[in-house]
């Protein structure tokens, strides 16, 4: 191992000055090698240099796109134990594939590629057209193929933290979130009728589904992973929302933001009809709240197509006919279905259930848990436009400048 040594320097106008010292013994050498340099920082990565060559492990011919390609494989492995998201993988191993493997910089070697090399690369993806969105993503691929290389003992840490400190200026060209549209309560009223009288020939289970994701914000992911320790009933009525699922049955034990996990209280209506569903539905060793009727995990294509139904029966969808095309006997056919096309998605529930607590008095950081957002920033965009303002705004800044007078 290295060792850095600071040493005292002869004062220089009244204030103390220091050098630092590298100390360090090559393989099959008796005697200590040395270096010293003016600052601490520039002593610290040289020492981590001399550890990276002195263990044996680092690889001093790994490029850029070898260890992008090194970070991908690891990433798959964390993705078929349930730790990633497959989509976020597709993202990144787009990264690579469009914005890094075709480059000049995708051949540099990655322990002599510096926060100025990363720069001139993002900066060359805009003039080829990259928005800037776009090359803030890839810059999150590069600094998560730096760190990975990190832990890899390919480069030392001292270069993921340049990677880490590179920072593209300017305005995003990313739209932002447009405000949320809401349905009237009448058209809500009318859904809760409707997946009520349903409880007959659904043992309840439209009622259980709209009321919980109405009352709890719950996205349909989660809702189709929710499972029996993750709903309480008793005193304190709540939904713990720890897990989710994607559209191709894929379950995550945790959420993909810390903000997506989260504990949120479920009122009497939402109780009710979670109580009467969990006496009727189908029998399920995992333990889902709501089970396909073998019992295993619900299919977004099954859970859509009761949401159609749902807004049929409320008078809140229409009648079309869907053209599909498929192949046979060599021949491309096309088929026309009849389709029940609802008026909003079962997404616009969580848009309800933000705007009937901000309408009762809900503060925007506590809206901003319950929905379980990354960002306060994605809230305001989102439901800032159903905040009272106008009038309210300019008592509360009369009452926050006479506390001064």
């Amino acid at each position: 191992m290295a060792s850095l040594e600071r040493n005292s320097l002869q004062p220089r106008n009244g204030r103390a000055r220091f050098s630092w010292t590298v100390r360090w013994r090559r393989p099959g050498q008796k005697h200590q090698a040395e270096k010293t340099f003016q600052t601490k920082a520039a002593a610290e990565m040289y020492k981590a240099k001399v550890e990276l060559g002195m263990d044996g492990q680092g690889d001093r011919q790994t490029t850029v796109l070898d260890a992008a390609e090194d970070m991908l494989r690891e990433y798959d492995g964390l993705v078929k134990e349930g730790l990633r998201k497959p989509c976020t993988l597709r993202e990144k191993d787009a990264h690579v594939r469009n914005h890094i493997a075709p480059h000049e910089f995708a051949g540099r070697l990655i322990a002599e590629t510096g926060t100025a090399d990363i720069k001139d690369h993002l900066k060359e993806l805009m003039r080829r057209g990259v928005s800037r969105h776009t090359a803030r993503a890839v810059l999150v691929t590069i600094r998560l193929t730096w760190e990975h290389a990190v832990e890899k003992r390919v480069i030392p840490d001292s270069h993921a933290a340049a990677a880490a400190m590179v920072r593209l200026k300017g305005k995003n060209t990313k739209r932002k979130a447009d405000p949320a549209s809401i349905p009237p309560k009448a058209d809500i009223r009318e859904l809760f009728a409707a997946a009520a009288e349903a409880a007959e020939q659904d043992r309840g289970r439209r009622h259980a589904m709209v009321r919980i994701i109405a009352h709890a914000g719950l996205r349909s992911g989660e809702l189709r992973a929710l499972m029996e320790d993750s709903l309480i009933l008793d005193k304190r009525p709540r939904v713990i929302v720890r897990r989710s699922a994607d559209r191709k049955n894929n379950i995550f034990e945790k959420p993909k933001t810390d903000a997506g996990f989260r504990t949120v209280p479920l009122p009497p209506q939402a109780v009710s009809a979670l109580r009467a569903w969990m006496v009727a539905r189908p029998h399920t060793d995992d333990g889902f709240i709501f089970p396909s009727e073998t019992g295993g995990l619900w299919t977004y294509e099954r859970l859509y197509r009761v949401w159609c139904l749902t807004l049929r029966d409320a008078s809140l969808a229409t009648h079309r006919i869907r053209q599909k095309r498929r192949r046979k006997g060599g021949r491309d056919l096309i088929e026309r279905e009849k389709v029940w096309e609802p008026e909003f998605s079962p997404h616009t529930l969580r848009h309800v259930f933000a705007s009937a607590h901000i309408e009762t008095g809900a503060k925007p950081k506590w809206i901003q848990e319950m929905m379980g957002h990354e960002s306060l920033q994605m809230t305001m965009d989102l439901y800032g436009h159903l905040w009272p303002s106008t009038d309210q705004d300019l008592e509360q800044a009369a009452r926050a400048a006479a506390l001064f007078d």
